[in-house]
């Protein structure tokens, strides 16, 4: 649940993260609370020498957008998209010249939450395998941060090669950022190095939003003896070995079909 001292402390890190002078756009949903988090944290003192408290501005580079979306019920009838701080004119260009879109929007943030919900369980919505403890629910997120970032191939950030084969060079978003020159293995990007590399690399630059490639099977569990992948459920195409009710009644679940 977002509440106000939580989204302070994401500002707080935002600004941290910032280098004064440079133009800062960040781009929110319609509530309240990120205005004045964002307030309180990038607001300066101006010392004008007078007795009393000094008035406070807000820095010239930072441009503060938001997405403010009109519900009947459940469904959607209207989005006002407003500039909180600067000018329109500013956040336009800033825009165009990163490439990021041509109106205000929060599309990165939002991919980025329903890849995080795809692919933990303890942030499903009203799932059942929630996380009890903040360590558990840290380490989830450090895991599937490296993974998208190091191991997993996105179309979005493929290269053609002209006249080659493949046709296509698949890239991870670490390629793209040239923190890595190949695909990494599951036990490379969880290796203390790797972790170290990639988590430094997701709070410089952040997820990518590209889509999920197809991803291999090199990095099954091997067997201690012959170094042949391992029999499992996911050698064999599916989450988990079957048991003998299911082999029995030749459902999924172990329990018969119902006619």
């Amino acid at each position: 649940m977002r509440d106000l001292r939580l989204i302070q402390h994401v500002v707080a890190l935002v600004r941290l993260a910032w280098t004064p002078g440079r133009t800062l756009l960040t781009c929110v949903d319609g509530l309240a609370s990120y205005v004045t988090a964002f307030r309180k944290a990038f607001r300066e003192k101006v010392h004008t020498g007078r007795r009393g408290r000094p008035p406070y501005r807000l820095p010239r580079g930072v441009l503060l957008g938001q997405v403010v979306k009109n519900h009947s019920g459940r469904r959607l009838v209207g989005i006002v998209r407003r500039v909180v701080w600067g000018s329109l004119g500013r956040v336009h260009r800033v825009l165009r010249r990163t490439g990021t879109g041509q109106q205000i929007h929060t599309s990165y943030i939002e991919r980025l939450n329903a890849t995080s919900r795809s692919r933990l369980a303890s942030l499903v919505r009203r799932g059942r395998g929630l996380a009890h403890r903040v360590e558990t629910l840290e380490s989830g997120m450090d895991l599937v941060g490296t993974v998208y970032n190091s191991r997993t191939v996105h179309r979005s950030l493929r290269l053609s090669v002209p006249g080659g084969t493949p046709r296509w060079q698949e890239r991870t978003p670490a390629m793209a950022a040239r923190w890595a020159d190949r695909v990494w293995s599951v036990q490379r990007s969880r290796s203390q190095g790797g972790v170290g590399e990639i988590k430094r690399f997701s709070l410089s630059a952040g997820w990518s939003a590209g889509e999920r490639g197809s991803v291999d099977l090199d990095d099954r569990p091997r067997s201690t003896t012959s170094g042949t992948p391992a029999r499992c459920g996911l050698a064999a195409g599916r989450s988990r070995p079957r048991s003998a009710s299911a082999r029995r009644t030749g459902s999924p679940d172990g329990y018969p079909y119902r006619r």
